[in-house]
């Protein structure tokens, strides 16, 4: 399996998750509730997209040169698909603590 049809499987799979309006876990209150999961997980997934587009772009307008590829969009995306947009910036977060601390670790 390539690895463009398992990212268009994972963003997909968190979309279905989320129009299937399963009971989730809320993650700042904690208490277990059923939610509008379809507009949250396709916000989430069209935000984690655009997040790290925007800033490829402006990094390609300043640099002239890429900094970043385009899975890295994609997973954004999944990830937002999965747990809604409001999880985005704690995602980044952790991701780049956890990028830098093993860059640390590695070298």
């Amino acid at each position: 399996m390539n690895i463009r049809a398992l990212k268009v499987i994972i963003v997909s799979a968190g979309l279905t998750v989320a129009m299937s309006g399963c009971e989730t876990l809320d993650a700042y209150t904690q208490e277990s509730k059923t939610r509008d999961t379809t507009k949250g997980a396709v916000i989430g997934a069209i935000a984690g997209y655009l997040a790290l587009w925007t800033v490829f772009q402006l990094f390609r307008l300043v640099t002239g040169k890429e900094g970043m590829g385009f899975g890295d969009f994609k997973l954004l995306a999944a990830m937002g698909a999965w747990m809604g947009w409001a999880m985005l910036p704690q995602i980044i977060l952790v991701s780049s603590v956890v990028g830098a601390k093993a860059s640390t670790i590695g070298s």
